[in-house]
């Protein structure tokens, strides 16, 4: 009989459901579990899993301005999770713009020098950009920045959304 069976046990006690679910979650999630035998007795559980959803962000080259200290924090904390090469500043005036190669720029609106808006017009033509604000007038901003691939986040925001946009102006080149 198969271990993975719903209310297969081998046991006195037990319902026989735990490995079922442990299969129903893996499979759910896109993977694949597999049983074996341990030298010596007892099991080898095998799991695999497909690779994170975030992964096209892994080696790409991240400009990240935003002058909260805290947001900034995690969001490169976020994104080097992903395996991203941040480079992370306070204002626009930290950063050599025209001289970087960057996969995708994530910029909050209101900055200390120049806005977002002002920072994206200055990078070279191709590069996506995340505008990051609470302000809805940044929205209506990107309108300014139309030749390139742009989006705009809403503050505060949840940490997936984050990445995931991320990931998809990465790969929308």
């Amino acid at each position: 009989s198969d271990v993975f069976e719903a209310f297969y046990t081998t046991k006195a006690s037990g319902t026989g459901l735990g490995l079922w679910l442990v299969r129903r979650v893996v499979e759910d999630a896109g993977g694949s579990i597999a049983a074996g035998d341990r030298r010596g007795g007892g099991a080898v559980f095998t799991v695999t899993l497909p690779v994170a959803r975030h992964e096209r962000i892994r080696d790409v080259r991240v400009l990240l301005v935003e002058d909260d200290a805290a947001l900034r924090a995690a969001a490169v904390k976020a994104l080097e999770g992903c395996g991203a090469r941040i480079t992370a500043a306070v204002s626009g005036k930290d950063v050599e713009l025209n001289d970087e190669e960057w996969g995708v720029a994530v910029l909050d609106y209101h900055l200390p020098d120049m806005d977002g808006i002002q920072i994206a017009a200055r990078l070279a033509p191709g590069i996506p950009v995340l505008l990051v604000s609470g302000d809805p007038a940044a929205g209506v901003a990107l309108a300014e920045v139309r030749e390139r691939r742009a989006w705009y986040l809403p503050k505060p925001f949840e940490v997936d959304t984050y990445l995931d946009l991320v990931s998809l102006l990465v790969g929308a080149k």
